[in-house]
């Protein structure tokens, strides 16, 4: 399932962007506004790193549904923040080196995207049924200890209400 994701992400078209805020200047953008540029620059950066170690924690069963609302999500704020900043208009214009590089990073992080995902894709192929098993023995034994523990207890009440001597562990 996440390698077809994979391939129908390389041929989505940008969605139509509807603004949260607005547009910056071209002749004098206004330093507040490039600072957010570039924190939501940063945000979407770090924001697929985040998701990506958080899903190899699920269930093989949810990446891919999860995944795929993540990056309908991701892909809408990475449109509005294109649109806002007006990278794709300003890029290796004369908006400065600082901002060159923060359009080249936003640039590239469609492909980091992508090899996000393909981590996924191979660690749903290669370790997330290995993952699956040690999880379930893990279950199955604190379980097993709960119920040992509990049976101890009801022992130790049965001795304390009769004052005999439940016999030795059995540990």
């Amino acid at each position: 399932m996440l390698t077809a994701s994979v391939l129908t992400a390389l041929f989505l078209s940008s969605p139509r962007v509807e603004l949260t805020g607005p547009k910056i200047s071209a002749d004098n953008p206004n330093p507040e506004e490039l600072l957010t540029c570039n924190r939501d620059v940063a945000l979407l950066l770090g924001e697929l790193g985040a998701k990506t170690a958080e899903f190899m924690g699920e269930p093989t069963a949810r990446i891919d549904r999860q995944w795929t609302e993540f990056s309908r999500q991701w892909r809408t704020h990475y449109d509005e923040v294109n649109a806002r900043c007006r990278f794709s208009e300003l890029a290796k214009t004369n908006m400065g080196t600082a901002y060159d590089r923060m359009a080249s990073v936003h640039g590239d992080l469609p492909a980091m995207r992508l090899k996000y995902q393909s981590l996924l894709v191979r660690f749903d192929e290669e370790q997330a049924n290995e993952l699956g098993r040690m999880t379930r023995a893990l279950d199955l034994s604190y379980a097993a200890l709960q119920k040992r523990a509990q049976e101890q207890d009801d022992d130790r009440r049965d001795y304390d209400r009769r004052g005999n001597d439940p016999g030795p562990d059995t540990d």
